[in-house]
């Protein structure tokens, strides 16, 4: 018990142990020992595997928190920690979206979070023949060019340069034999001249060559007008003549340059475009040896052989006057007027509507030539001095139908009555028309029944 006493004096942090757990001192040394698979538990209501505190599992010294299980130490587990990197409180919850980023402390440097990936600089593309760095990835070395050069470290006082492609780059001062013997800077350290070599350009190739033409161009001031040389290496901006262009100047065709087939004229084209304004009404000929005329409307009638009614020759004259009259303003001593429509004498073999017929019941005689059957003709309203007449040629009859609202007088008892013929060859009936919406009949022959 005395023993027991001291531990407990010594060892405060253990509330209960079991004489399984009370630690054994070492004769030999100031540390106290367990027994192999011995628990150091703490609190007072479970003890060994039940408790919760370390252990010796077989030679691995394991560990559990209150209410969790026995790990390993430094596996991560006993209940109070996390296995896995998303499971700590201060990292992303998830790792969706965020494949080949990397793992960046915040800028406020209150946790971590995944960045995408940068774009890496590869050695390789450091190579430049501008600045004659060139990386060798077999070899992982870099090499300068000879006469490049790159600013030292220290001061721009010095340049790193290019010894050829078998010595290694040094520092050469500005102004020394070496850096002036370069052909990249002068003595000063400025830029020596470049030249079309030294810029890999070719003339002809990737590069135009000089040329005094363009120079005289490019020198030339803004101002309208055409890019013109006077054939002596001259050129200015310049309003060009019509010959300059090759372009006829105005004039006459007659003054032109050249022939006139040259120009796309034909000679009695020319002759057309050459001829004077007549300021009249007027008549082109062209004539036989392809020279053009203006003519008067006399001149043309000449021309073309026509006659007028006092100098046409004895015979036959007729006058086709369309609607108009002939005006009473003289007197027709010899020959015979006869006024005439150009179909006069109009058969139909079929029914007929004439309302839609220009100029219908003006002087017509209508038959029934080539039917094969009672015909029907319906007639236009009836106007004053209309007049027409019906006969039947072919033995079949016809009926005559009026124009709605007219009426045949006399032969009907009221408007819109039909007159049917008979089918006897030569019947036939004449109208006329005094007042509008009536036919009066004023001659016939055989049967026209109303109906």
């Amino acid at each position: 018990m005395k023993r027991i006493l001291k531990i407990f004096l010594v060892l405060p942090i253990f509330a209960v142990l079991s004489s399984a757990q009370i630690p054994q001192p070492n004769p030999y040394s100031k540390y106290f020992s367990l027994a192999a698979g011995g628990y150091l538990n703490f609190g007072s209501l479970a003890y060994g595997a039940n408790g919760y505190g370390i252990r010796d599992n077989g030679g691995t010294l394991q560990y559990k928190n209150s209410g969790g299980s026995w790990a390993n130490i430094g596996s991560g587990g006993g209940g109070g920690g996390s296995s896995t990197f998303i499971g700590l409180t201060d990292v992303p919850a998830s790792f969706s979206g965020a494949g080949g980023y990397l793992v960046k402390v915040k800028s406020d440097a209150s946790a971590l979070e995944f960045v995408a990936t940068p774009s890496w600089i590869t050695l390789t593309s450091l190579s430049s023949s501008a600045t004659g760095l060139t990386y060798t990835n077999t070899t992982g070395a870099f090499s300068l060019t000879a006469n490049y050069m790159i600013p030292g470290p220290a001061t721009l006082n010095y340049v790193l340069m290019g010894n050829g492609a078998s010595a290694a780059p040094t520092f050469q001062a500005l102004g020394s034999a070496a850096f002036t013997a370069s052909t990249a800077y002068d003595a000063a350290g400025a830029a020596a001249a470049v030249t079309p070599t030294t810029l890999g350009l070719v003339i002809g190739t990737n590069t135009q060559a000089y040329n005094a033409k363009l120079t005289g161009l490019s020198n030339l001031a803004d101002a309208a007008g055409w890019y013109h040389s006077n054939g002596s290496g001259t050129y200015a901006w310049s309003t060009p003549s019509y010959s300059d262009v090759g372009a006829e100047q105005s004039g006459a065709v007659s003054t032109h340059n050249g022939s006139a087939s040259a120009h796309g004229f034909t000679t009695a084209g020319k002759a057309i475009a050459n001829v004077t304004n007549p300021s009249a009404i007027t008549f082109l000929r062209v004539n036989a040896d392809n020279s053009a005329t203006l003519l008067s409307a006399s001149d043309m009638r000449t021309a073309l052989g026509l006659d007028t009614a006092a100098t046409h020759a004895a015979g036959d004259f007729s006058v086709a006057a369309g609607s108009s009259s002939i005006v009473t303003t003289g007197t027709v001593t010899a020959g015979t007027w006869q006024s005439y429509s150009d179909s006069l004498i109009v058969d139909y073999s079929s029914t007929t509507d004439l309302t839609s017929v220009s100029g219908a019941c003006h002087g017509q005689s209508y038959g029934n030539t080539g039917a094969s059957g009672t015909i029907t003709i319906t007639l236009p309203a009836a106007a004053a001095k209309m007049r027409f007449s019906v006969e039947v040629v072919a033995a079949y009859a016809i009926v005559l139908t009026p124009h709605t609202g007219d009426q045949f007088d006399v032969l009907t008892s009221a408007a819109n009555k039909t007159l049917t013929s008979d089918t006897v060859s030569n019947t036939f009936i004449y109208f006329e028309c005094r007042t509008a919406g009536h036919w009066r009949m004023k001659a016939m022959n055989g049967s026209w029944v109303s109906s």
